[in-house]
């Protein structure tokens, strides 16, 4: 239960966005966001170096973004109650300067190694990693409960489709995908003969737009979105996902999406490699190392035996829970209420 006196933080979130390392740092921070202001009344603050991204991505009034520029946040906010980071790497140099503007420092990282002088250390996947050595066990998050996941999945969490025919597909590698797997997909799925829709979901980030029109033209199976605002909504009304590992692949999952992964890298295939083992997902590896004919007959196996979408569906429902943003919001508000006193004396 949360204490009505923790309205007002001033909340930092601190990312990163561009066409290599995509979107999925950026888009667990809008998950954040998103969870903070539907649970209570904060100040929040998004920092990042592409903020034209960010802005197109995050559409809310109630949010201030801010230049990256550690002087600048000293001068005009000076201390920020509680700063979260989600970058691909988290140097302690880093976390030292972040320090300086922050009372509660919380990293989030899915699976570097290095020396942790945050708060807390949130880990949002199932790789099962220990905690790192000389940090405190109790300020180590990991594991289902803390999967980070847009609010609004909650709200088809209970609910149940029809698996007996595919209607639509959907193809998502990312906001950026850098691997351009899109485009790979795209001549592959012209080879099905069936009148599915496909709808292919890119970003801000994919630098081949207009290249990706040029593919699909004179097919009108193919529906193209551009920086698709609610994933949650398209994911379900999809019957087949072929999409990247990582955030999208949880999402499908709880959402109980039949699913064939195709990983960008080694970090998205080691999670796709236990959920395949659960049974959750059709997972094939890193994208480099899968040929086309192994994806096209995982997608005609897929579309053509019910009985193992409804297998899929089941197994992923059960794996993943659409709930963990709000079980990492509700537990970082009540972190800072019962250490407040440290930071106001």
């Amino acid at each position: 239960m949360l204490n009505r006196k923790q309205d007002n933080l001033k909340i930092l979130f601190k990312t990163d966005v561009n066409h290599k390392i995509g979107m999925g740092h950026l888009s667990r921070c809008r998950s954040l966001i998103y969870t903070f202001l539907s649970i209570g009344r904060h100040d929040l603050y998004l920092c990042t170096k592409n903020l034209h991204i960010a802005k197109k991505f995050i559409i809310n009034s109630s949010i201030t973004f801010l230049e990256e520029n550690f002087g600048d946040l000293f001068v005009n906010y000076h201390v920020f109650n509680i700063t979260i980071v989600d970058e691909p790497t988290i140097f302690l140099s880093y976390q030292k300067k972040l320090r300086k503007i922050s009372n509660l420092l919380i990293c989030i990282d899915d699976e570097a190694d290095g020396i942790f002088g945050m708060d807390i250390l949130i880990r949002p996947n199932l790789l099962n990693m220990p905690c790192p050595i000389n940090f405190l066990e109790n300020n180590y998050w990991t594991g289902r409960e803390y999967i980070i996941l847009n609010p609004n999945f909650l709200e088809f969490e209970n609910l149940t489709k029809s698996l007996k025919d595919v209607h639509q597909i959907i193809v998502c590698f990312g906001g950026s995908d850098p691997g351009k797997i899109t485009m790979r997909i795209v001549p592959i799925l012209k080879k099905i003969t069936l009148t599915t829709v496909m709808k292919l979901i890119v970003g801000e980030a994919f630098k081949d737009i207009e290249k990706l029109r040029a593919q699909i033209h004179s097919d009108s199976r193919f529906v193209l979105n551009v920086n698709q605002r609610d994933m949650a909504t398209v994911l379900f009304e999809s019957d087949i996902a072929i999409i990247s590992g990582g955030t999208l692949m949880y999402e499908a999952c709880s959402l109980g999406i039949p699913s064939i992964v195709i990983c960008q890298n080694e970090a998205q295939n080691n999670e796709g490699e236990i959920l395949k083992k659960k049974g959750a997902i059709l997972s094939l590896g890193i994208y480099d190392s899968v040929s086309d004919e192994t994806i096209l007959a995982n997608i005609q196996k897929l579309i053509l035996n019910e009985n193992m979408r409804h297998s899929l569906n089941h197994s992923a429902k059960k794996v993943i829970s659409a709930s963990g943003s709000r079980n990492l919001a509700t537990k970082i508000l009540n972190y800072y209420e019962m250490n407040r006193e440290k930071w106001t004396k």
